[in-house]
């Protein structure tokens, strides 16, 4: 360090935060990462174009294609300072859920249960995505490859309610999982958007995961939702 007036050091390889420097920074790194999702997203096209893919990679081929959009979606979600920038209009949790137990009957061998009615909520689709993928990731680690897990999605009294449930020892008792980073991302979203986060005992003997978060009432969209929601692949495996 070196002394350079009264009390202050200047200590090598620090530089005070500037905020528009910084604002600059997110502000590139968002353009090359999306440019790089952007990329794959076109390759993965070319490759689906090819004749003689078989069906199972085809589907997984989709699966990827569907992970790239939601990652570009939650880097546009993320870069943003306004939560209320985030909602192009109400997200249909359940239909959320159901797409993350179908990438998880692919990439899984743990029986992922989904038990879902519609509701919607105004919260980023990309975030949402992203805390429901790591509490489900932390309960199938929990059960170590041995178990169960299961999300459940009502609404009561004008909450969305989303509960993971897993059969393994309990919160704090298995590997590390939503005690570490998970856990912060999680409680990030939560307070986003202005809801709460319970964790207990659940029904399947582990541990249970419950956020509660406004339901926003769509007149005229369940019924049309639900439909295509009954023509999804089941997500149980």
């Amino acid at each position: 360090m070196e002394l350079i007036g009264g009390d202050l050091f200047a200590v090598p390889g620090q530089v005070p935060a500037d905020p528009h420097q910084e604002a600059r920074r997110r502000r590139q790194l968002d353009h090359d990462l999306q440019h790089g999702l952007a990329t794959i997203a076109l390759l993965a096209e070319a490759v689906q174009g090819g004749a003689g893919l078989e069906r199972e990679a085809a589907e997984r081929l989709r699966h990827l294609q569907s992970e790239v959009r939601r990652l570009a979606l939650l880097l546009a979600e993320e870069f943003q300072d306004d939560p209320a920038a985030d909602v192009d209009g109400p997200v249909r949790v359940d239909l959320v859920v159901r797409e993350v137990c179908k990438v998880l009957a692919a990439t899984s061998a743990v029986p992922v249960d989904a038990v879902t009615e519609p509701v919607h909520c105004a919260v980023g689709p990309g975030s949402l995505w992203r805390v429901l993928s790591n509490l489900t990731d932390n309960a199938i680690r929990a059960v170590a490859g041995r178990g169960r897990v299961q999300i459940r999605v009502r609404a009561r009294d004008s909450l969305a309610i989303v509960e993971v449930d897993d059969s393994g020892p309990g919160f704090g008792l298995g590997g590390a999982g939503l005690a570490s980073l998970g856990l912060g991302i999680v409680q990030d979203f939560v307070a986003r958007y202005d809801g709460t986060l319970e964790i207990g005992a659940g029904s399947l003997g582990g541990c249970r995961v419950r956020i509660s978060l406004a339901a926003v009432p769509v007149l005229g969209l369940v019924d049309s939702a639900a439909s295509s929601a009954a023509a999804d692949t089941p997500a149980t495996r």
